[in-house]
C-alpha cells in the first residue's frame, strides 16, 4: 500500500471513530507512523485529506451499488431494500458522512470543494434511488418519481435524526423494508388522485444537472437484462436450430449471466462463452452490446 492510500485509510478510520472536527493531523500522522511535516508532503491540510477520503469512499459506495445491480436473482423489491441498507450503513459506518448528511451547516461545509464533493455523492444516491423506484414501480411513475424519491429520502433522514446514529444491520433492514412499502403506498395514492395531485419537483435542476453521460447501475442493469432476454428469445425462436442446440445456447447464456454476477473482469470463461454464442450470427449484435455495456475498448471494466 502506498503512503497516500495509507494516510487516507487511516484518516477515514479516525474520522469515523472520533469525528472530523475532533481528529487532528498530528493524530493521523502518528497513527501512520510518520511526522506531521511528512504527512503535509502528501496533503497540504486536513480539508484536503477529507476530500481524498470522500473520493475513496465514494468509489467504495459505487462499487457496492455496482455489485448490487449485478445480482440477477434479486427481486426489484429486494433490490431497492438492499440499496437503502447500503445507503444507511454507508453514512453510519463513516461518521463524517453522517455529520455531512445530518448537519450540513458545520464550518467545513463552507469549503466549496468539500460542498461540491458532498453534493456529487448526495446526487448520485438520489439518482440511484430514483432509478430504483422507477424500476420497481414501472415507467408510469416517471412523471412523479422525483417527488417519490424526495419523500422516501426525507423519511430516511428524519428517522436518522430522531433515532440517532447507531442502528444495527437488522434495524437498517427493517427501516429499508418500511420505506419500500411506503413507496408502494404512495404510488397507489398517486394513481387514485393523480389528476389533482400537484408536483413538488417537475424539473429539479440540482438532480438533472448531476446526471453524467455514463449509465447508472440501475439503467445498466436494465440494459443487461434486456440483452439477455433478447438473446434467449432469439435462440428459442430460431427456426434452423435443433432442440438440443437451443438447450446448449440457452445454457451458455445462463452461465454468462452467472459469470457476470461473479466477476467484474473479462475472464477466460466470459470470453469463451461469448465466442461460443457468437457462432450463431443472430446473437452477435447482442454479444457486442454486452461488451459495450461492461467493458472499455481495452478490456477494462466500465465504472458506474
Amino acid at each position: 500500500m502506498d503512503k497516500k492510500t495509507l494516510i487516507t485509510q487511516t484518516a477515514i478510520r479516525l474520522f469515523a471513530e472520533k469525528g472530523y472536527a475532533f481528529t487532528t493531523v498530528d493524530e493521523i500522522a502518528k497513527a501512520c507512523g510518520m511526522t506531521k511535516p511528512s504527512l503535509y508532503k502528501y496533503f497540504p491540510g486536513k480539508e484536503d485529506l477529507l476530500l481524498e477520503a470522500m473520493a475513496m469512499l465514494s468509489e467504495e459506495l459505487e462499487g457496492r451499488v455496482h455489485q448490487l445491480y449485478r445480482k440477477a436473482g434479486l427481486s426489484k423489491s429486494d433490490r431497492i431494500i438492499e440499496l437503502i441498507v447500503i445507503f444507511l450503513e454507508y453514512i453510519f459506518n463513516h461518521r463524517t458522512y453522517m455529520v455531512l448528511f445530518i448537519e450540513p451547516l458545520m464550518p467545513i461545509y463552507e469549503n466549496e470543494d468539500i460542498q461540491n464533493a458532498f453534493m456529487v455523492i448526495e446526487r448520485k444516491l438520489f439518482m440511484w434511488f430514483q432509478d430504483s423506484i422507477i424500476d420497481l414501480c414501472g415507467e408510469e411513475v416517471e412523471g412523479y418519481a422525483t417527488d417519490l424519491t424526495f419523500v422516501a429520502s426525507s423519511v430516511l433522514l428524519d428517522y436518522i435524526r430522531v433515532v440517532g446514529p447507531h442502528l444495527s444491520h437488522e434495524h437498517c433492514y427493517r427501516l429499508a423494508t418500511y420505506v419500500e412499502h411506503l413507496i408502494g403506498v404512495l404510488v397507489e395514492g398517486w394513481k387514485i388522485r393523480k389528476p389533482e395531485m400537484p408536483l413538488l419537483f417537475e424539473t429539479p435542476s440540482w438532480v438533472m444537472n448531476c446526471r453524467s453521460e455514463e449509465m447508472t447501475p440501475v439503467l445498466r442493469s436494465r440494459q443487461l437484462q434486456k440483452s439477455f432476454r433478447n438473446m434467449e428469445l432469439i435462440v428459442k425462436d430460431h427456426e434452423s436450430l435443433k432442440e438440443e442446440e437451443k438447450e446448449d445456447y440457452l445454457e451458455a447464456i445462463g452461465k454468462l449471466r452467472t459469470e457476470l454476477n461473479d466477476s467484474l473482469t473479462e475472464s477466460v470463461v466470459f470470453k469463451a462463452l461469448l465466442i461460443y454464442l457468437e457462432q450463431l450470427e443472430d446473437l452477435r449484435e447482442e454479444c457486442a452490446k454486452l461488451r459495450a455495456f461492461l467493458f472499455e475498448p481495452d478490456g477494462q471494466p466500465l465504472s458506474f
